[in-house]
């Protein structure tokens, strides 16, 4: 394990922050990883997100960092029951029925501690959305070599979660009987009606407050992985829409944009 204290930064280009839609543009080297940083990638983009993208550097984890903050505006806040949708778009050169687990970026996110003894870890709940769990999984809906819009609602390609520290007997990383994110906003989870490995003890998700989620690649298999990744949506269900376009170069004067003043977010990652 080790200890890492991070600034993430207020919105590195925003528009419109705080409004009822906010857009932010995410550069390679931006300080919005505590990893190491994706690679951009230019003249390659998901539908309606500008000219580039991020593509995984091939060789170590990278986890890409969103609080409410950075997409919604200073002193932003939501809950997990708050949130109607998150999707993003990813492209691989393989498709699913090719040889091996299907990797790719996934969906993460962290809910703020509290002070009643029922935080998790430096975190109080941390959920996980994997690509390859979900039901949508075929090689007609990933085709390779094409961008590929991933949901936690069932408009496309619909992602199951999981939550790791809910475990029968030991950490368990998702399995293909896993809920979807209206089961944990529907009131406590009973994880063993979904799948024997986990516990039957409740878990409560609903009113925790969203501290920050990343869009990740996975430490145990991230060296040889080089898939793209763009177009964060997150909305909301006051009707607010924030998205996180993914670009390989700076606009001319850009970097004069960029927020010195941030949320400063001290944790541990696993090593």
């Amino acid at each position: 394990m080790m200890n890492i204290s991070q600034a993430l930064l207020i919105g590195p280009i925003a528009v419109a922050a705080g409004t009822a839609s906010a857009q932010t543009v995410y550069y390679p080297g931006d300080g919005i990883t505590d990893t190491t940083d994706p690679i951009g990638v230019f003249g390659d983009a998901a539908p309606g997100f500008g000219t580039g993208s991020f593509q995984a550097n091939g060789a170590t984890k990278t986890a890409i960092n969103m609080s409410p903050e950075i997409l919604f505006g200073s002193g932003a806040s939501f809950t997990i029951d708050d949130i109607a949708n998150i999707s993003f778009w990813t492209k691989q050169t393989v498709l699913p029925s090719d040889p091996g687990t299907y990797l790719n970026w996934y969906l993460e996110i962290y809910t703020a501690t509290e002070a009643d003894g029922q935080d998790d870890s430096w975190y109080r709940k941390r959920i996980n959305f994997e690509p390859y769990f979900s039901p949508d999984l075929s090689d007609a809906n990933q085709p390779a070599n094409s961008w590929v819009q991933w949901s936690t609602d069932a408009s496309a390609n619909q992602l199951r979660v999981f939550d790791a520290n809910r475990g029968a007997s030991g950490s368990v990383f998702g399995t293909y009987t896993d809920p979807f994110l209206t089961d944990l906003q529907a009131g406590p989870v009973n994880w063993s009606t979904f799948n024997a490995a986990y516990s039957s003890t409740p878990a409560t998700y609903e009113t925790d407050s969203v501290w920050f989620m990343a869009i990740s690649t996975g430490s145990g298999w991230a060296s040889g992985f080089d898939g793209q990744v763009d177009g964060v949506t997150v909305t909301l269900t006051n009707g607010q829409i924030a998205t996180i376009d993914f670009e390989a170069i700076p606009a001319p004067g850009a970097a004069s944009l960029f927020a010195l003043a941030g949320l400063a977010v001290s944790r541990r990652r696993r090593s």
